[in-house]
């Protein structure tokens, strides 16, 4: 089994303040923190609004790199994580890991996003060289596969987000959207989107507000919006029809106060950002109709029926996939012996060699002979070990490489193979 371990909150068993509970903070400082532990050879960090993700290649057992991730989360929490943590290890973290990338674990199935993130938490741990062979191939495999199911399938036909569930939801409770008027809060990637399908839907006035103005004017550019500074947005209120946000902020934005005065209609409010951009108890207003993420899922699940059959050929892909990762695995693991193996001889050769040619007067010529020879006899020495080791390997027989690395004492430094 691949030595790998990783702690998950996910949408699939936790609500939108239980995942908000959930944060750790700043992924970068977060992974660079865990690295630092003597316990740790490689970490990575998966956070999105709809999970939290740990991933870890130990040096100790997994159990006890359980206990060390819950003991390094736990204080950076605001939730117990004996309740909401699920933990996955080798195989079964893999297949996740893939599936994720593949977009088959996102609360809108097929989802594009997803790949784009795990791709730049990727190139971040890598950044911050808390990565090894054993997680870089992992994400690897996993951006690939991400990559080949979506050029494969039809998994991500069409607009397949949050922000376009969130749109979505807004034509259901509203009908027809082309004589209503929405105001936007954000200007990233998810309220970009949302912009986009809300002009294909042909609203009739889109107002667009960011804390950064330039960034609101570039997108209202676009999509042909109105851009407004963030201090002036409660002066829209009273005309609006719908508000949806999706930032980064870290605490609400969209206060309760400023609803109550100056809101008149009455108003859709979708917020898909986590945290939650916008105050709940503004859901406690007359004529407010208010959705978080949680609101999304029964159109999710209309989403998720749609793309059925396309899933099941994910999953077909991502399992003959991850037979090849396995396999990978498999004959790094020989790959790093049979090297360790050969390095050990050789250092043995060149020494016994030395000792050799010091006690002999010979020729250039004579030297290279000497040479030809010992290396010769090490190399067909090891020769059928080698292809032993990879079968072994190939069979997944891990009891005869632990033979080998006993047996010739690999895992010791070097110099001992010094030894008189």
């Amino acid at each position: 089994m691949v030595n790998v371990l990783e702690m998950v909150v996910s949408h699939k068993w936790a609500d939108v303040e239980e995942l908000e509970c959930a944060t750790l903070g700043d992924s970068k400082s977060v992974i660079n923190e865990l690295y630092s532990k003597p316990e740790i050879e490689e970490c990575a960090i998966i956070s999105t609004c709809n999970r939290v993700e740990l991933i870890v290649v130990p040096n100790t057992s997994l159990k006890r790199a359980r206990s060390i991730l819950k003991e390094f989360a736990q204080p950076r929490v605001d939730i117990d994580l004996d309740e909401i943590a699920r933990f996955f290890a080798g195989e079964k973290l893999l297949r996740h890991l893939l599936r994720l990338s593949a977009g088959l674990e996102s609360l809108v199935v097929g989802e594009d996003q997803i790949l784009g993130q795990v791709k730049d938490l990727y190139n971040e741990a890598k950044d911050n060289d808390t990565l090894g062979p054993v997680l870089s191939l992992a994400f690897e495999k996993a951006i690939n596969i991400g990559k080949k199911v979506r050029n494969e399938t039809k998994i991500n036909d069409g607009f397949v987000s949050m922000g376009s569930v969130a749109v979505d939801l807004a034509e259901k409770i509203l009908g027809d959207l082309e004589d209503k008027k929405a105001l936007l809060v954000g200007a990233g990637e998810m309220a970009s989107i949302m912009a986009k399908c809300l002009r294909d839907r042909n609203i009739e006035e889109l107002i667009i507000t960011n804390r950064t103005l330039e960034r609101a004017k570039e997108l209202a550019k676009e999509v042909e919006g109105k851009p407004i500074g963030f201090d002036e947005y409660g002066d829209y209120l009273s005309e609006i029809d719908i508000l949806m946000t999706a930032t980064g902020a870290p605490h609400p934005i969209i206060k309760k106060e400023d609803l109550e005065k100056n809101k008149k209609n009455d108003l859709v409010i979708i917020d898909i950002s986590n945290p939650r951009d916008v105050e709940e108890d503004v859901s406690d207003l007359e004529n407010v109709s208010y959705h978080d993420i949680d609101g999304l899922r029964g159109v999710t699940e209309q989403n998720k029926k749609k793309r059925e059959q396309e899933a099941r050929q994910a999953e077909e892909i991502i399992a003959e996939e991850l037979d090849n990762l396995l396999d990978q695995y498999k004959e790094k693991e020989a790959e790093d012996l049979i090297a360790s193996l050969h390095e050990r001889a050789h250092k043995i050769r060149i020494r016994e060699r030395d000792k050799a040619l010091n006690k002999l007067s010979l020729n250039n010529e004579d030297k290279q002979i000497i040479e030809d020879l010992t290396r010769s006899i090490v190399n067909k020495i090891l020769s059928d070990p080698t292809h032993h080791l990879k079968r072994a390997a190939s069979n997944g027989n891990k009891e005869t490489l632990e033979s080998m690395y006993e047996m010739f004492n690999l895992r010791e430094k070097d110099e001992d193979s010094g030894s008189n």
